[in-house]
């Protein structure tokens, strides 16, 4: 079995954090990034070509939903979850339509973790 390889970008430090401690005690899951804004981010996800995508809106530099847009101009396989402070369902559905596979709240942690379990069954 493969690992599920992350990148989790968020110009928190805690959250940065708290997904760097989390995400690796799913058997098969592993932290490959972290980025702090979406200059970052981009660099960071074409050199590692991770599978998941962990991704925050508001960001410096560049913000979340045109690092996904960027994303899928270069990719359509990886798979991108929002994971944002932002409960506004236009939000939402911007981010539904640049491509996103999935948008959390930062409430919704046991749903990322999930996500995550689930998505790792079907790494190649």
């Amino acid at each position: 079995m493969k690992d599920l390889r992350i990148v989790v970008v968020d110009d928190s430090v805690f959250v940065r954090d708290c997904l760097n401690r989390a995400l690796p005690k799913i058997d098969g899951c592993r932290i490959v990034g972290l980025a702090a804004d979406g200059e970052e981010a981009l660099r960071m996800i074409h050199a590692l070509e991770p599978n998941i995508v962990v991704l925050d809106i508001a960001m410096p530099v560049r913000n979340g939903i045109e690092v996904l847009q960027e994303i899928r101009r270069r990719d359509s396989t990886t798979t991108v979850i929002m994971f944002t402070s932002s409960s506004s369902l236009h939000l939402k559905q911007v981010c539904f339509d640049a491509g996103a596979d999935y948008y959390l709240e930062k409430t919704q942690f046991d749903d990322l973790l999930n996500i995550c379990r689930l998505e790792q069954l079907n790494v190649d």
